[in-house]
């Protein structure tokens, strides 16, 4: 799903339904045009796709257990499993994002993804 071309414009949409906020800091996101400007700081700032159970210990690539976060977030991260407070704000947020899933799942059915 976050391959090829298509790359920039889903990580946008899949950011939106975190209001372009990162999701352990809550910080704004800045994406491929936006940045790096060659500042540290705006580098820090950039979006990057993570699986909020690291593909390392199981984690899918499925829709359900990505998350937006600063790239500089995802890579402290690494192979860290999420906490309780974490996997409720995940439920949380797979919550308000239903039609989202709903679109893609029906997108993987029609063109057999």
């Amino acid at each position: 799903m976050f391959q090829g071309g298509r790359r920039e414009g889903n990580l946008r949409r899949l950011g939106r339904f975190q209001g372009d906020l990162c999701f352990h800091c809550g910080g704004e996101m800045a994406y491929g045009e936006d940045g790096p400007s060659g500042n540290r700081g705006e580098r820090g700032r950039l979006a990057s796709v993570e699986h909020f159970v690291p593909r390392s210990l199981g984690g899918q690539g499925l829709l359900e257990n990505l998350v937006v976060a600063h790239r500089r977030r995802n890579n402290d991260r690494r192979s860290v499993m999420p906490d309780a407070a974490e996997k409720a704000r995940l439920e949380a947020l797979n919550a308000d994002r239903a039609e989202l899933l709903a679109e893609v799942r029906q997108d993987i059915s029609e063109f057999g993804l």
